[in-house]
């Protein structure tokens, strides 16, 4: 059975409005890009719970340099252009917003805010999964390279960043008995 709004609010404590605000798009957009299946779903749900976990598209936060300072080195290579994270999967990189723009026939590089419009962050959500092998990835349960090809890998652990709280919500929403 497909996951819902209301088997991820309950599974992942989310925020109620804005999951029933943002799911129907999100699920929308998978349709879209012929990706909706109940494993790409999970997936999707897990990436939103760890990028935004307002479940409303949201701005990269700034690294401090003192507090982090390899990630604010990162970060440094590509927040002076403007096209820092934004969205549901942060887009990062001028070159990702041409290409996901072009996709979906919105004009990020002029406009890179465009991807705090839900209905524009959903569609740009599964376009990258659509492009990444991360449906590959999620329908054969391979969870760790979900999100290594979502954010890469940390060299000092050797695992994709972000995974401790990734792979906290697909157990949690792998758990959600069928509505």
């Amino acid at each position: 059975m497909p996951l819902s709004a209301t088997q991820i609010v309950s599974a992942l404590k989310a925020p109620q409005a804005a999951v029933e605000a943002h799911w129907p798009l999100i699920v929308a957009a998978l349709r879209e890009f012929g990706i909706d299946t109940h494993l790409v779903r999970v997936a999707a749900a897990a990436t939103i719970q760890v990028e935004c976990p307002s479940w409303v598209p949201c701005r990269e936060i700034h690294a401090k340099q003192e507090r982090q300072p390899d990630l604010w080195r990162a970060q440094e290579r590509y927040w002076p252009s403007g096209f820092y994270g934004r969205g549901f999967i942060q887009t990062t990189w001028q070159e990702n917003y041409e290409k996901t723009g072009a996709a979906l026939k919105v004009d990020l590089l002029a406009d890179p805010d465009l991807l705090l419009d839900p209905t524009i962050a959903a569609r740009a959500l599964a376009h990258f999964m659509s492009q990444h092998g991360i449906c590959e990835a999620a329908n054969a349960r391979q969870w760790i390279r979900v999100r290594a090809r979502i954010n890469g890998i940390n060299r000092q652990t050797g695992l994709p960043n972000g995974i401790k709280p990734f792979s906290a919500a697909v157990d949690a929403l792998m758990e959600v008995p069928s509505a």
